[in-house]
């Protein structure tokens, strides 16, 4: 079983992010056009073709500065946007990590330095599920339109180019129900295409609530993940 996980709106004191990373720096590194074609260019389709190369990137050295109304918390958000890094993670959540043995495929993560911290932090990438290996004909997709709606209309759809079809008419809608290949059954972390919010498996979130992460809300409500 999996939830679909999100950070506090209530810590996150401008609602959108609690970090600033030094983008001069990241404009210093040599390989600086790779990390900007690939992670901030907003192409999800280069990513996505090109995602397993984000390990051999050179992040090192990276540097980040608290917002002036927010605090450190485990799970922190952060600007600019980069594609599969949803937080910056602090050393008690990688401890969680390790301690259920959660496969290294899952996440890699990059040291970061945050101005006053006295524990380790880390980027943490995610590789995103294609929506190609959504199984659509088992998946709830509806307009956003319909977000409030009790009962909504769902859209019939038998693969990810019905859904891409969809854009023509339909530009903002959402899934109720995503299905995914079995072979992601045993995954504790998914990021989805087309899902904002990342899914930890169940025995994930137990130890993380174990240990008291904090800014770590899991929704009760959220998408529903199935696997056929």
């Amino acid at each position: 079983m999996h939830n679909q996980i999100r950070h506090s709106a209530d810590v996150v004191k401008n609602g959108v992010y609690q970090l600033e990373v030094n983008e001069k720096q990241l404009e210093s590194k040599e390989n600086y056009e790779l990390i900007n074609s690939l992670l901030l260019m907003m192409n999800a389709n280069y990513f996505l073709s090109n995602q397993h190369t984000v390990p051999g990137l050179d992040l090192k050295g990276i540097k980040g500065v608290l917002t002036k109304k927010d605090r450190l918390t485990d799970l922190m958000v952060f600007t600019p946007f980069m594609f599969g890094f949803k937080y910056i993670v602090s050393e008690r959540f990688v401890e969680c990590l390790r301690e259920i043995k959660v496969s290294n495929e899952e996440y890699c993560l990059f040291p970061f330095e945050i101005k006053g911290a006295k524990i380790n932090y880390y980027l943490m990438f995610v590789p995103i599920v294609p929506g190609t290996e959504i199984d659509f004909s088992n998946s709830l997709v509806y307009a956003d339109k319909e977000k409030l709606y009790e009962q909504k209309t769902y859209f019939s759809l038998n693969s990810y180019e019905d859904y891409k079809r969809l854009y023509d008419t339909v530009k903002f809608k959402s899934f109720d129900k995503i299905s995914l290949p079995k072979s992601y059954l045993t995954k504790d972390i998914l990021d989805v295409q087309g899902a904002v919010s990342m899914f930890f498996s169940k025995r994930l979130i137990n130890i993380l609530e174990a240990k008291d992460i904090s800014n770590l809300v899991v929704l009760k409500k959220g998408i529903e993940l199935v696997f056929n």
